[in-house]
């Protein structure tokens, strides 16, 4: 059978032009005879590049003519980032299909001379044209780069190759940059493009990253998400795009998209808003940063939350009712020093709970990749002089995990060896797995300090430890919070059915006041 050609309608700029392959290659796998031609269109935004986005008049600076060519019929469909899209759409076309969401975090890249700056005592400039990033990210970096260095924000326009040379610059040049922040799904789009592998690979060689958390920089809404539209009276070409349609991902955009109507749109906008599913836990919402108005609009929002009724709630805190005594593991830390200091490549370092470094030198995780479990050990290490590249924001190893080994973090480490996890003798079981190396530089110990708490109601677990050591403790219906993370899903196991979940212990005391 003849196979019939349409054309995908699409910028030119290299980013673009590999999200629009990507795209064309789904459409053809699900559609047998098929073929996607792509037609580069030159936008306004990709011509003019020395205004800041914010100070742009207009709307569509980035989809005006890919939709002029649309609706003359010039292509059959357009490949747009969801974010780039305005809330006013023409009437002649729809959003045919939403392909599942990349990784929706911004990346932090930083230049290799960025160490001996911050060791220099010297400004830290980073390159970012987005107003939510100005907002949100200044008062993080300076938290969680190694010894807390200030921050200077510039603003850089671009494409991402544009923006990466910046960082190679001498440190004396006016556009240098100790770092640019991109939207991680547009990297790795380009890097998953394997005409443009070996050129990112060289380049990536040389640099240093960060994921940033989502719950201290939530991301601009849409960010990481594919609109592929087409006219609404092209039945066909719908019924086509539409079987590369992921419907959880198109809901979880149009919730971030309601945020962004109701403040006024635009990339004007000083909040970042990201939506996430966390399965059979519920739906995370967060959002950070200011709105035109200038009012604080930070909050967490979690679908599962119960809902406080009038019965009268006593809450224990098990950092009030434990006694914590940690102690270290002479032969596992020198395990640990045996593995990072005779590693014959990088290692990615899991760091469970700052304790766990507390007998290791600095110097032992300066050429590894060290991931944290949650932000109060990241700042904790980064005091300390050690760089993080992100972490598990509290929501478990497996929010991260797919990061952690992916190709465009570690391409550069020949044969990736095994993730070495630090964590407390307590917890070496719950690592299981042919990935882990784990090691167990301490030991906790929790003596209960008032054996009479049989009138809690509500108990904040963090850790199957407090769970084991309070249970005889408390009374059978006691309710138990906690993240949800790895004590949610053992809690699970067990058969505990009485659990709530909760983004953090902040949002559970919240819930407790009834605010």
């Amino acid at each position: 059978m003849k196979s019939v050609e349409i054309k995908l309608g699409t910028r030119e700029s290299k980013l673009a032009w590999s999200q629009s392959q990507w795209v064309a290659q789904q459409i053809e796998s699900k559609n047998e005879n098929l073929k996607v031609k792509l037609v580069g269109i030159k936008t306004q935004g990709d011509l003019i590049q020395n205004i800041p986005l914010s100070q742009v008049e207009g709307k569509d600076f980035f989809t005006k003519e890919l939709d002029l060519a649309l609706l003359r019929g010039d292509v059959d469909l357009t490949v747009h980032s969801f974010k780039d899209l305005s809330l006013d759409r023409p009437n002649e076309f729809c959003v045919a299909a939403v392909p599942s969401r990349e990784n929706p975090r911004d990346i932090l890249i930083c230049s290799e001379k960025i160490d001996q700056r911050i060791k220099d005592n010297k400004k830290i400039i980073i390159g970012t044209s987005s107003l939510r990033r100005v907002e949100n990210v200044p008062e993080l970096l300076s938290s969680i780069l190694p010894h807390h260095p200030n921050i200077e924000l510039t603003n850089i326009r671009g494409n991402i190759d544009s923006r990466m040379d910046r960082l190679f610059l001498n440190e004396t040049h006016e556009r240098y940059c100790d770092g640019i922040i991109l939207a991680h799904a547009g990297v790795k789009r380009l890097f998953d493009n394997l005409n443009e592998q070996l050129m990112l690979r060289e380049k990536f060689k040389k640099f240093k990253f960060m994921l940033l958390p989502i719950s201290e920089n939530p991301t601009a809404p849409a960010q990481g998400a594919l609109a592929i539209e087409c006219r609404k009276n092209d039945i066909e070409i719908y019924n086509a795009i539409r079987k590369i349609h992921d419907p959880l991902t198109e809901s979880i955009i149009n919730e971030e998209r309601k945020i962004l109507r109701h403040y006024g749109g635009g990339c004007h906008q000083r909040f970042g808003v990201t939506q996430f599913d966390m399965s059979s836990l519920g739906v995370v919402q967060i959002m950070k940063g200011k709105s035109l108005k200038g009012e604080s609009l930070d909050q967490y929002f979690w679908s599962k939350k119960p809902i406080r009724g009038e019965e009268n709630i006593v809450s224990l805190d098990p950092s009030d009712a434990l006694e914590k005594e940690v102690t270290s593991n002479s032969s596992e830390i020198k395990k640990a020093i045996d593995l990072l200091v005779n590693a014959k490549n990088k290692k990615v370092v899991f760091v469970a709970h700052s304790n766990a470094i507390e007998n290791l030198s600095v110097d032992i995780f300066k050429v590894h990749r060290v991931y944290v479990s949650g932000l109060k050990s990241w700042r904790k290490l980064a005091s300390r002089g050690i760089w993080v590249e992100g972490c598990a924001e509290g929501f478990g190893f497996e929010f991260i995990r797919n990061d952690i080994f992916s190709k465009m973090l570690s391409h550069n480490i020949d044969g990736l060896e095994k993730c070495v996890v630090l964590t407390h003798s307590g917890a070496t079981a719950d690592w299981s797995g042919d990935e882990f190396v784990v090691c167990a530089p301490y030991t906790l110990s929790l003596r209960i300090k008032n054996k009479n708490y049989l009138t809690i109601t509500d108990v904040y677990i963090s850790s199957l430890l407090e769970f084991d050591t309070l249970k005889t403790y408390v009374s059978e219906t006691v309710r138990y919070a906690c993240g949800p993370g790895k004590t949610a899903r053992k809690l699970n196991e067990k058969g505990i059915k009485n659990i709530q979940i909760f983004p953090s212990k902040q949002e559970w005391k919240k819930w407790i006041k009834g605010e």
